[in-house]
């Protein structure tokens, strides 16, 4: 149920439907977490969903504590030289730049290409 909620939400969000979309990112969030609880690698997928809405409708206030959560989640869960960590940490930068926050914009960045640089080497088993 949820990855369907989170489908069409993403084709409300490509006919520029945000309003109708963000609940149904918030919905499939929270059946996610319920399902798999809140720390499971899925539900970073979901926060960066949620966030990359938030950031367009609501501010990058509004959208950088969701991928601050789905990095936390994404190194805990597959180490820090994990492709996934790399996104969190290239949406962060973005935020950051976003925000004015050069000085911040450019760590996360240059922090997400090293680890995008290992991603690259890392054996893509899991």
């Amino acid at each position: 149920m949820a990855l369907r909620l989170g489908n069409l939400a993403e084709l409300l969000l490509a006919t520029e439907r945000r309003a109708e979309a963000e609940p149904l990112l918030r919905r499939a969030l929270a059946i996610d977490e319920a399902s798999y609880g809140a720390q499971h690698p899925r539900i970073a997928g979901d926060l960066n969903s949620l966030a990359g809405l938030l950031k367009d409708t609501r501010g990058v206030e509004a959208a950088e504590p969701l991928v601050r959560r789905a990095l936390a989640i994404d190194e805990e869960s597959y180490g820090l030289q994990h492709p996934h960590v790399a996104r969190d940490l290239h949406n962060i930068a973005v935020l950051r730049a976003q925000a004015g926050d050069w000085v911040g914009g450019r760590a996360a960045a240059g922090a997400g290409h090293a680890h995008m640089d290992r991603a690259q080497r890392w054996p893509h088993g899991s």
